[in-house]
């Protein structure tokens, strides 16, 4: 073969590379161009995944609104996504057209891994929706109150057996995730007696969770076929944490089936409730273990964060605190007793939760993907697009809240409540992807902090970081320890 030959080779080669190069790593970051839309330069490959330091990315998004307004397109990798801090433009794509942005935008590669309710697409998301709604009626709900009751119960004793001489500072971030962990392994799989195999189950999805949180992973988001072939030398706890996860869960399953089918008498739990509804919707093995995985993501690490939130902000705002323990002590007077309807009567509690989730927004956007070509407001959405939804933004917004940086309960009185525009307070959702979960979590929330409060109370200590730093995992958590002061209460 002759040189000439080489050179051609050579040059063909170069130049298919060159194209691939261009084609997918170069012309892409024209994309906002073509619809006028504003934001900040997109670095090649990574796009604006490192605008910020890995897990700060919500400390940016304010920044970028100020300077481009309440439209800004960022590059994830090469994935255009609009993000919305506007209210009027949220209204439309979440409540009147949402049929339009129905799905959400996919931003990793699965490995194989349970996606749920949480990705699932339009008529799979429809009919898992259908089937999976009457899981949390009140009737049900009441029944699975016992495994927060039980959690809480734990914890409770777990402090006072770290504070014998009636103080101590403890960190209630590590306590709260652990609280987290037992009570969705109890009230989701039945996970109790056996301690080896839920430390097994715990340490693999932690390992999943922390993952998230690490800068490789923005590689799994600009580089994802790279990143699979990649991931068991780079991001080895963390694929390994999902198929470990993946694996208990099967063999939960199962197990659980058998017994059912044998007739032995099990407690309502939550995948008691799926596999019941199988029968009469035709859920699947694998819809089981997808629908318990996005339990456990949802409900996991959101629990355990709003709840050290909630503690740190009483610790920093004592009457606050001092009104909400004079409701507990009026509506949940026995110690010892503490029940599903107790705590519905604890509507402070509900606006200091409410409160929490404003002030710290552990879920700093809402994705969602345009279905078809759309016009809102003079902002095009080509089908296809990513949108985001800034909800951390909009929470923070002095145009929608008055002192946005003020803790402030009152905020969510029921005559503040009765005058408040749907889109503004955003922690769940809202419209018809709205989080399924929200009365499961909400009264696992209430039922801890009311079994803490009964007995306890919080305060600063000097170990406390103020203000409080955090940080992307699956949602935006507390990076740190939260160290606080316990102080048992006078009974």
């Amino acid at each position: 073969m002759d040189n000439s030959v080489y050179t051609t080779i050579l040059g063909f080669t170069t130049a298919s590379l060159l194209y691939y190069i261009y084609h997918y790593y170069v012309k892409p970051y024209s994309y906002f161009d073509k619809f006028n839309i504003p934001g900040p330069k997109p670095k090649y490959i990574f796009g604006n995944l490192f605008d910020s330091s890995y897990g700060h990315r919500h400390r940016c998004l304010n920044k970028y609104f100020k300077k481009y307004g309440k439209v800004v397109g960022l590059f994830y990798g090469q994935i255009p996504i609009i993000h919305v801090a506007d209210i009027d433009i949220v209204s439309e794509i979440l409540l009147k057209q949402s049929d339009k942005f129905l799905n959400r935008v996919n931003l990793v590669p699965s490995f194989d891994r349970p996606v749920g309710l949480m990705e699932a697409r339009d008529e799979d998301w429809k009919n898992a929706r259908t089937s999976l709604t009457p899981l949390f009626s009140p009737t049900k709900l009441k029944a699975m109150s016992q495994f927060a009751n039980n959690a809480g119960f734990n914890l409770l004793n777990k402090i006072l057996e770290n504070t014998e001489l009636r103080s101590a500072v403890l960190d209630m971030k590590k306590l709260f995730y652990s609280t987290a962990m037992e009570m969705s392994l109890t009230s989701m799989f039945g996970i109790e007696a056996d301690e080896k195999k839920r430390d097994e189950f715990e340490a693999g999805f932690s390992d999943f969770i922390t993952g998230l949180a690490r800068p490789f992973s923005a590689w799994s988001i600009a580089l994802p076929k790279v990143f699979i072939l990649l991931s068991v030398f780079f991001a080895r706890k963390q694929v390994f944490g999902i198929v470990k996860t993946h694996s208990i869960l099967q063999q939960i399953i199962k197990t659980r089936r058998q017994e059912l089918q044998q007739g032995v008498t099990t407690r309502t739990d939550m995948l008691k409730l799926v596999i019941e509804a199988e029968h009469k919707d035709k859920i699947t093995d694998r819809d089981i273990v997808q629908h318990c995985f996005t339990f456990l993501v949802g409900g996991y690490d959101t629990t355990a964060a709003t709840l050290t939130y909630a503690v740190f902000s009483l610790a920093t705002n004592p009457d606050v605190q001092d009104k909400l323990i004079e409701e507990i002590d009026q509506h949940c007077p026995d110690v010892s007793n503490l029940t599903y309807n107790d705590v519905q009567k604890l509507t402070y509690m509900d606006m200091v939760l409410n409160e929490t989730l404003r002030y710290y927004s552990p879920g700093y956007i809402n994705l969602r993907e345009a279905k078809e070509d759309c016009t809102i407001r003079g902002v095009r959405f080509p089908k296809g697009v990513g949108v985001a939804i800034a909800v951390k933004a909009i929470h923070e917004d002095p145009d929608v809240w008055e002192n946005p940086d003020k803790f402030d309960p009152e905020r969510f009185s029921p005559e503040a409540n009765a005058n408040r525009h749907p889109c503004h307070f955003l922690p769940f959702s809202e419209g018809p992807r709205k989080c399924i979960g929200i009365r499961l979590g909400w009264m696992n929330m209430k039922l801890i902090l009311a079994r803490l409060l009964q007995r306890v109370k919080f305060d600063v200590a000097k170990e406390t970081e103020i203000p409080l730093p955090t940080v992307i995992q699956f949602t935006v958590v507390p990076e740190n320890p939260v160290y606080l002061k316990i102080v048992h209460r006078t009974q």
